[in-house]
């Protein structure tokens, strides 16, 4: 588990600022890059990287219209090679220290990166804030989408990945993120997954779910409600819209105000308990039939336990989800070692049986929040 850790975090330094050395360098003389792809392709490795248009021609306001980057490409036996490759193919120096995404291939993750250690191990600490991506085919297509014509694609798509993150619909998964897992034994990873599609020249990238390792395989991708559920359990759901369906009020829609989810890690009886407690408050969207049913504190209260089995739906897939393959991305593990470190340490060897075998629950608190009343809580 923790080789695999390693190998991204090292590869995500090297690739984000390989180049910092020559940052003294004029801006002309280099490639001012945005965006970064991996890709294996047989036995060579090919980086797609995203820079920016230094030369566009145009004046005033019509210098920010339309796409302001390009891409290269390199190829090598390994990072550095296909990094030097592409440096060669535009006679200027690589500049990474800029960087904002990093996308990886599915196939890339699933093999083994021994022969680019030694290259890799000498890359410096990358920025913490770049965001790492998986994609469902390859890496190169997520930076050949155009992002209905954006100035920069790469920003666009981050812009796009944070916005989703913050819903719960997927992740946003940072170096930083990856370095913090790396540090603990029993953590596991989660990227979000992207996807490309629309025509050749105006492809669209698109959030496809998240992907759950457990150590160097992946396990599953998770759909949105899955994923909303374990964002809600790692503290990373600050908004979004909830909507269910209710005999008496027809669709009901809410709005996420904030959460608070606690998780209690106990060793009993020679099995790991886990129990989540989430509070959560919202604010009323809307009510289907709100015109022709009156929404007082009995009706409130109904709302609340709907949306407590809401919540607790959501969660416990996500744990089934995760739990089941023996993944710890809830920081299970870290929990128990502070609670019971025996037990902990008796158990470290053989962690993702213990966690396929644990008993978890969930219990959601909900407080719903009439627009100009005051809340009623349960």
């Amino acid at each position: 588990m923790k080789s695999f850790k390693i190998i991204i975090c090292i590869l995500a330094a090297a690739l984000c600022l390989s180049g910092c050395s020559e940052a003294t360098r004029r801006l002309d003389e280099q490639e001012i890059i945005q965006g970064a792809a991996v890709d294996q392709q047989g036995h060579d490795i090919l980086v797609t990287l995203q820079a920016f248009d230094l030369i566009k021609e145009g004046t005033g306001s019509d210098t920010l219209t339309g796409n302001l980057t390009y891409n290269i490409d390199g190829k090598g036996s390994d990072i550095s090679s296909a990094v030097s490759d592409a440096s060669k193919k535009t006679g200027h120096e690589i500049f990474l220290g800029q960087n904002k995404l990093l996308v990886l291939s599915r196939e890339l993750t699933e093999n083994n990166f021994e022969k680019n250690l030694d290259y890799l191990l000498r890359g410096i600490n990358a920025r913490a804030d770049v965001l790492v991506a998986l994609s469902e085919s390859r890496a190169s297509d997520i930076l050949e989408c155009t992002q209905n014509d954006a100035l920069v694609p790469a920003q666009n798509i981050v812009d796009a990945l944070q916005a989703a993150a913050g819903e719960g619909r997927c992740a946003a998964v940072s170096i930083k993120d990856l370095m913090n897992a790396y540090a603990n034994r029993t953590d596991d990873v989660f990227l979000p997954v992207l996807s490309a599609g629309g025509s050749e020249d105006e492809k669209q990238c698109a959030v496809s779910g998240v992907a759950v390792f457990r150590g160097s395989t992946l396990q599953t991708v998770l759909g949105e409600t899955e994923s909303r559920g374990l964002m809600l359990l790692r503290r990373k759901l600050k908004s979004g819209n909830f909507s269910f369906d209710t005999d008496d009020y027809g669709r009901v829609s809410l709005e996420l105000v904030r959460s608070s989810p606690k998780q209690t890690v106990t060793w009993q009886n020679g099995q790991l308990h886990v129990r989540f407690q989430v509070k959560c408050s919202f604010t009323v969207n809307e009510v289907e039939k709100g015109l022709v049913t009156s929404i007082g504190k009995d009706e409130i209260r109904a709302l609340q336990e709907k949306t407590n089995d809401m919540i607790e739906s959501m969660c416990l897939l996500a744990c089934r989800l995760t739990y089941g393959k023996g993944c710890d991305v809830l920081h299970t593990g870290r929990r128990l070692s502070r609670t019971d470190a025996p037990a902990y340490q008796a158990n470290l060897d053989n962690w993702p049986n213990v966690l396929q075998a644990a008993a978890y629950s969930v219990q959601a608190n909900s407080e719903i929040v009439m627009l100009g009343s005051n809340a009623i809580r349960d």
